[in-house]
């Protein structure tokens, strides 16, 4: 996966960096001393930091400016700020072991001031409601109790009620999940053995809701398998010594300079390694 743009909120010096693009092959941040540029790379390392690395704490992190009001005052929980987030492209290894309708897909993952960490998925088919297939189920209801009607049906309960008693409080917008997918299928299957040949619409009305159905936990589980393969964030620091007084006339006659006419700089690196499979 690859990082394509990030955003830091209250973090030490940094209020709000906004949203910033990183290039596909290097970033390179410039500013002077006590800009934040140190503190920006601290902070996207939490994302995935390595074994070892001590995680956000308000009271260091916070900006301070903030830190009554907010935190002390418990205006804000660490856990409901998010100082960190970041968007990840899929590389092209990672998008062909997916459905098509999924290989354009983002993910966006998030690190709370309290150290907890949360994921969204960006694109793709959306999570199954029960407003996409209420329209075929009730079709089917009908269609069940009209059978039933033509022939013994030992006494058990119309379709059209045991259908009402699964979906009773739903509203169009109600998400599917694992709980009435199971029901939901469990509710179909006496209906599928009424279905033949000679019935082609409800046929099609029961591959369809099937279709729907199968779709459920897609997002949650592509999310999840996404979100473990976030590249791990590593932080380097370099020094160097820089001449205090550089020209170009000086630069073309190497010579041993003396110590108090340089100054050691720090150099951070942030380098991204893809995690063990």
């Amino acid at each position: 996966m690859r990082l394509k743009k990030a955003r830091i909120r209250r973090y030490r010096s940094i209020v709000d960096s906004g949203d910033f693009n990183v290039e596909e092959m290097k970033t390179i941040l410039v500013g002077p001393n006590e800009a934040g540029k140190s503190a920006l790379l601290q902070a996207l390392q939490q994302l995935n930091a390595p074994p070892g690395i001590p995680g956000f704490h308000p009271l260091r992190d916070y900006p301070r400016s903030l830190y009554t009001t907010d935190i002390v005052r418990g205006k804000a929980a660490p856990n409901e700020i998010t100082v960190v987030e970041a968007e990840f492209g899929l590389e092209e290894k990672e998008r062909a072991q997916l459905a098509d309708a999924f290989k354009d897909c983002t993910l966006t993952a998030g690190r709370t001031l309290g150290n907890t960490s949360w994921y969204r998925l960006n694109g793709g088919p959306s999570d199954p409601q029960y407003g996409d297939i209420r329209t075929a189920l009730d079709h089917l209801a009908g269609f069940a109790a009209s059978q039933a009607a033509a022939g013994d049906d030992g006494g058990a309960p119309p379709p059209h009620l045991t259908l009402t008693s699964i979906t009773d409080h739903w509203t169009e917008t109600t998400l599917l999940d694992a709980n009435s997918a199971e029901a939901l299928d469990a509710w179909l299957a006496p209906i599928a053995a009424l279905i033949s040949e000679d019935h082609p619409e409800e046929k099609t009305l029961l591959e369809d809701i099937k279709k729907v159905i199968s779709r459920v936990g897609q997002r949650q589980k592509l999310t999840d398998a996404l979100s473990s393969q976030i590249p791990i964030f590593i932080l380097f620091l370099f020094f160097q010594r820089l001449l205090i007084e550089a020209s170009p006339m000086a630069a073309s006659r190497p010579k041993a300079v003396a110590p108090d006419r340089c100054e050691v700089s720090a150099l951070r690196c942030l380098r991204l390694e893809q995690p063990a499979q």
